[in-house]
C-alpha cells in the first residue's frame, strides 16, 4: 500500500501571507497531489468535527420515511438526502454510501438557503445550484442544522485563506491575472455545496468477496476550485447505538450526543485515494485536527494550468460494522463567474451536459475513454429562420478564431432570445449578422472579419447568379448534408457509431447517462 505524504502549511503562514510560491507548486502545481493540508485550526474545529460527522451516523440510520421529508428529486438529487443515485466502477448503483447536501449560500447571506435564479440562470435549468437547502426537521435531528453551518463556514474561511495564497502566485505567474480573482470568486460564491457523507457498514456479501475495487467510489476530479475536506471518522455501528431515541412527549435536546470515534480505521486502506502525475494510486491520509484542500477543474482554468484538479476516489471501510464519516465543501464559483479568463467562459456555461455530465463520464473509465471520441457540428433549425444565421456565425468564428468558438457559442447561448423570431423579424439579414459579428468580438474575435465572412452582397455575381451566399456557405453546407445523410432532424441529435440515437434526450440525467454509455459502449 503506498501512502503519500500531503504539504502541510500552518494557518498562521496562511493569514500572514507566508507561503512561498514553491510550497504551492509542490502541492498544486502539474507534477503535485494536488492537495494541501492547513494545520493549527481553530480550536472550534476539533469538535464541531467530532459533532458533525456523529449526525452522519444518526441521519443514516433513519427511516427510509424520513428520507422523504429532505429528498429533492427535482434537484437531481445534489439537494438534501441521496443515496443509490451515482454508479460505482462496475456501473451498479451505489448502496454503499448516503449523502446530505447543502448550498454555502449562507456564507454569503445568511437568509439565503441558495443562490438567487436570474433571467440567466434559471431554476429549471440549474435545479442543482438554485433549489433551496432541504433540511432535516428540528424534530428529527435537533442540532445538526447550525453545526452544519458552523462547520462549512469554518472551512469557507480557510479556503478564502488558501485562495488568497494561490493569488498570490498567480498575480506574480500569470500575465494579465485579476488581482485577488481567486478569493473574490470563493469567499463572494453562493454556490459552494457542501456534501456530508456516511460511508454505511459493508453487507456481509461485500464482505466475503473481498476488498473489491469497484465498490470504490469512481475515479474523479472535482469541478469547483478548492475542495475543503475533514479527516474521516470510523464508528462501530454494532457496539455504538445510533439509532434516533424517541423524542415522543420529551423535549427536544439542543443537540444530538456526539458519538465514541475509533482511534483509526480497522482497515488501513479504507479512506481517500489519489492518482499522481504518473497515474498511480497513493493513499493519503488527513491528521483529525486539520483542514484538507483538493483542487478543482475551475482552479486549473483559472490559473491557466499552472494548478492542476486532482484525480481521486474514496472508498469505504472493509470491516464488519465499521462506518466511515466525512465531509466535504465544495467551493465552487457563482454561475456567472468566469473560470476561463481569456475566452470569458463562465461556470455554468463551462459544465453544461457535454462538460459537466458525458465528458467526466467518459474520462472516468478507461474502456470509455479509450473507445469514444466526440465530434460536435452545426445543426440548423430550419423552422427558425434566424437559427441558419446564428450558426453561420459560429462557423466564421471556426473560420477566422477557432479557438474562440467555445467562448462565442457561450456568448451566443446566453444571448440567444435576442435572435429568436420576434426579435429579428423587422430587421434585414446583414443587420442581423452585424449584431452576430459585434457579439463575437465581445470574446476577442475580430468584428469586421467575421462580418466579413457572413454579409451578403445585394449586387449579382459575375456569372449573373443571385444567390450568392458568403464565405461561410460551402462549409454550412457540408454540415447540413451530413446532417440529412444520417437523418437528424431536430437540435440537439446525437449521433452514435454513425447512426441516429434517438433514445437520448438532451434533458437527461447523469444517470440516465451512465446507464446508456454502460449499455452502449463494449
Amino acid at each position: 500500500m503506498a501512502v503519500a505524504q500531503p504539504v502541510v502549511v500552518s494557518l498562521a503562514d496562511l493569514k500572514s501571507g507566508n507561503i512561498s510560491f514553491e510550497t504551492l507548486q509542490e502541492a498544486f502545481g502539474p507534477e503535485s497531489l494536488g492537495i494541501l493540508v492547513v494545520k493549527d485550526v481553530p480550536v472550534a474545529f476539533s469538535a464541531l468535527r467530532h459533532r458533525l460527522l456523529s449526525y452522519a451516523s444518526w441521519m443514516g440510520n433513519l427511516s427510509e420515511k424520513d428520507f422523504e421529508t429532505f429528498t429533492n428529486q427535482a434537484a437531481k438529487y445534489l439537494v438534501g438526502w441521496s443515496k443509490g443515485k451515482e454508479k460505482l466502477k462496475n456501473g451498479s448503483a451505489d448502496e454503499y454510501k448516503g449523502s446530505f447536501y447543502a448550498n454555502c449560500a449562507f456564507y454569503v447571506d445568511p437568509s439565503l438557503e441558495s443562490a438567487k435564479p436570474t433571467k440567466q440562470f434559471t431554476l429549471e435549468e440549474f435545479p442543482e445550484y438554485l433549489a433551496p437547502n432541504s433540511w432535516p426537521p428540528k424534530e428529527m435531528l435537533p442540532g445538526f442544522r447550525p453545526v452544519m453551518e458552523q462547520m462549512c463556514t469554518l472551512i469557507i474561511d480557510t479556503a478564502v485563506l488558501v485562495a488568497r495564497a494561490c493569488d498570490k502566485f498567480a498575480e506574480t505567474e500569470i500575465p494579465d491575472y485579476p488581482t485577488a480573482y481567486l478569493e473574490n470568486v470563493v469567499k463572494s460564491s453562493s454556490t459552494t455545496k457542501a456534501r456530508l457523507l456516511h460511508y454505511y457498514p459493508m453487507p456481509d456479501e461485500a464482505l466475503a468477496k473481498g476488498a473489491e475495487e469497484d465498490n470504490w467510489c469512481a475515479v474523479h476530479k472535482d469541478h469547483g476550485c478548492l475542495t475543503g475536506l475533514t479527516s474521516a471518522m470510523f464508528i462501530d455501528e454494532l457496539k455504538t447505538n445510533v439509532k434516533l431515541p424517541s423524542f415522543d412527549g420529551r423535549e427536544l435536546p439542543e443537540a444530538l450526543p456526539a458519538l465514541e470515534e475509533l482511534s483509526a480505521s480497522p482497515d488501513p486502506q479504507s479512506g481517500l485515494w489519489i492518482k499522481d502525475r504518473k497515474g498511480t494510486p497513493v493513499q493519503v491520509k488527513i491528521p483529525r485536527d486539520c483542514i484538507a484542500f483538493q483542487t478543482g477543474e475551475a482552479l486549473e482554468r483559472i490559473t491557466n494550468g499552472k494548478f492542476k484538479a486532482v484525480e481521486h476516489s474514496v472508498r469505504g471501510a472493509y470491516a464488519k460494522g465499521i462506518a466511515r464519516n466525512t465531509l466535504a465543501v465544495f467551493t465552487q464559483p457563482n454561475l456567472e463567474d468566469e473560470v476561463d479568463l481569456e475566452q470569458h467562459i463562465n461556470f455554468a456555461r463551462q459544465f453544461n451536459t457535454l462538460y459537466n455530465v458525458v465528458a467526466p463520464l467518459v474520462r472516468s473509465n478507461p474502456k470509455w475513454a479509450s473507445g469514444v471520441q466526440f465530434i460536435f457540428r452545426q445543426q440548423i433549425q430550419p423552422w427558425h429562420p434566424s437559427s441558419t444565421l446564428t450558426h453561420e456565425a459560429a462557423v466564421a468564428v471556426l473560420q477566422v478564431t477557432p479557438e474562440k468558438y467555445w467562448a462565442f457559442s457561450d456568448a451566443l447561448f446566453k444571448d440567444q432570445k435576442s435572435y429568436f423570431d420576434v426579435n429579428v423579424v423587422n430587421e434585414t439579414r446583414n443587420q442581423t449578422y452585424r449584431r452576430l459579428a459585434k457579439l463575437a468580438s465581445t470574446v476577442g474575435v475580430d468584428e469586421a472579419a467575421i462580418y466579413d465572412h457572413l454579409v451578403i452582397s445585394d449586387k449579382p455575381a459575375d456569372d449573373g447568379s443571385l444567390n450568392t451566399g458568403n464565405k461561410v456557405t460551402t462549409d454550412l453546407k457540408v454540415l447540413v448534408k451530413i446532417a440529412r445523410l444520417v437523418g437528424v432532424h431536430v437540435s440537439p441529435t446525437v449521433i452514435f457509431d454513425g447512426v441516429v440515437a434517438n433514445d437520448i434526450s438532451s434533458g437527461w440525467t447523469k444517470e440516465q447517462w451512465e446507464e446508456w454509455l454502460t449499455k452502449n459502449i463494449v
